[in-house]
């Protein structure tokens, strides 16, 4: 999902081109989803829960400053690293795939399968001029979406599908509660545009995992609203037709952008916001539909300012949903319907404004709907808090799976090797029990030692569940290499680099 960062937005500019369901009818002035308590979460990291709640997906800078998609499992607290080892390699890499950033996750609803951000194959060559001479500044763009293509893979990294080779990046996916859908949305040009976030396109695609060829994208539909530059897919409620999107649809300053549920059925739509002066973006339905969750600049509106770029200020806010050709309860007002402020990032006093002020960017809600993990930018780091409401704004017949207390996020522990640059040899230490294969593969995806026999004369398993394997690497060259441990179903991988 794309990040709301000053900075970004201003380099992007620099250097880049149905009616009403029945959970939604005869709503009345909810007040079921009241603030509660909100305290820092345990680490700084997005947590993206899989549909039964029983793992998580996240993704943070490895030890070369490279982006990397890691999982874990509910209540343990080892993050296990799933993309360094990318597709067969009969695909054509310009860039080593562990070399490749990836960034925003979307379980697809059968929890078989993630998509995510990953970096092209091939850079423009200013983009790559940029790349090279200011990394950080180049994160910053790419966090936005842009320069990458559609990805997706399987829970443990061992299979890699490309869904989409995009012009110029994307943001998504939203997929569809059955699956079968998923929308997404396309940057159009990465030149200067005339618009501050540039051209963007909404994209529906037809999802198919059955036959031969895996995961794909069968058909795609351009779905864009008319009037509409920006936009940026949120998910879809539980009708499987009602999109939550940030467009800038009818305005002349994309920078006012509103909140609105698109029918992707029919292109109707309900502009829930209405705020030409007022930022608001980053929507989410809760898990029954019945609420949004997004960022906006409505509490300091009084100053035109907190809208633009250069000066936005927001915070998470709370309201209601309401469909195309649905009607709105009587006590709210005609737009933000039931609004309720749920953060104060920049008011003195609050336990979320004393340790790190900031800008409120992205909201992760809870499976079971009693409250949601924030984002805050302050500069060029990211901090998170839980936030908890007196009531169930969700789905009760969702478990709850506890999400601000049941990940304690430590350091990939697994499998690690010392010392780690190498010039001759190093130590793998394993940590697992039913191990089936250890091998070492270069930064193309190519085999270069197979351990799994080291493994196997140890008696496979020590009683304290720990197996030292040596990795001799000095007939090979200096570079990038990785170890691939499959045990029992799980499969997970460590990095080491060979220095001469």
């Amino acid at each position: 999902m794309m990040r709301s960062y000053t900075y970004i937005v201003v380099l992007f500019v620099l250097l880049s081109g149905i009616s009403e369901r029945v959970f939604a009818q005869n709503m009345q002035c909810d007040t079921s989803c009241r603030y509660d308590t909100i305290a820092r979460a345990a680490r700084d990291l997005p947590i993206f829960w899989s549909p039964d709640g029983n793992m998580y997906a996240t993704y943070r800078q490895d030890s070369a400053g490279v982006y990397q998609i890691y999982t874990g499992h509910k209540g343990d607290t080892n993050l296990r690293c799933i993309s360094l080892v990318g597709p067969d390699t009969s695909y054509h890499q310009s860039t080593p795939w562990i070399s490749k950033n990836k960034y925003q996750i979307c379980w697809h609803p059968s929890g078989k399968w993630m998509t995510c951000q990953v970096e092209k194959d091939t850079l423009a060559p200013q983009i790559a001029l940029l790349k090279a001479v200011s990394y950080s500044l180049w994160l910053q763009l790419f966090y936005t979406g842009i320069w990458s293509d559609i990805w997706i893979t399987d829970t443990a990294g061992a299979h890699w599908y490309r869904l989409a080779d995009t012009k110029d990046g994307f943001t998504g996916v939203a997929f569809t509660p059955d699956g079968t859908l998923g929308a997404w949305a396309e940057a159009q040009d990465s030149s200067l545009p005339t618009d501050k976030f540039g051209y963007w396109r909404l994209n529906l695609s037809g999802f198919s995992d059955t036959g031969s060829t895996g995961p794909r994208f069968m058909t795609t539909t351009d779905i864009n609203p008319a009037g509409s530059r920006w936009i940026e897919p949120g998910n879809f409620a539980p009708d499987g037709k009602s999109l939550l999107i940030s467009s800038d649809i009818g305005m002349t300053d994309a920078e006012g952008q509103d909140q609105f549920i698109l029918d992707v059925t029919n292109g109707a739509y309900t502009n829930l916001t209405n705020s030409p002066q007022v930022w608001d973006e980053h929507g989410l339905f809760s898990p029954d539909g019945k609420k949004i969750l997004f960022m906006s600049s409505y509490p300091y509106r009084a100053d035109t300012n907190t809208y633009h770029v250069l000066g936005v200020i927001t915070e998470f806010m709370l309201m209601d949903a309401v469909y195309p050709g649905g009607s709105r309860p009587s006590c709210d007002s005609q737009y933000y319907p039931g609004l309720e402020q749920m953060t104060h990032f920049n008011v003195p006093g609050y336990p979320e404004s004393d340790t790190v002020k900031g800008v409120a960017v992205v909201p992760f809600w809870f499976r079971d709907g009693t409250g949601f993990l924030g984002a805050k930018s302050s500069g060029a780091n990211d901090y998170f808090w839980n936030v908890n409401f007196t009531g169930n704004c969700g789905d009760n017949t969702v478990s709850s799976v506890n999400e601000a207390q049941a990940v304690a996020l430590t350091a990939f522990t697994l499998g690690q090797n010392y010392p780690n640059p190498f010039s001759s040899a190093t130590t793998i230490t394993l940590n697992a029990e039913n191990i089936s294969s250890l091998k070492v593969y270069d930064a193309l995806g190519r085999e270069v030692a197979d351990l799994t026999n080291q493994v196997s004369r140890m008696g496979r398993i020590s009683p304290l569940g720990k197996v030292a394997v040596e990795f001799d690497a000095s007939g090979l060259p200096a570079g990038m290499y990785f170890y691939r441990l499959t045990a029992g179903k799980d499969m997970q991988s460590g990095e080491m680099a060979v220095m001469k």
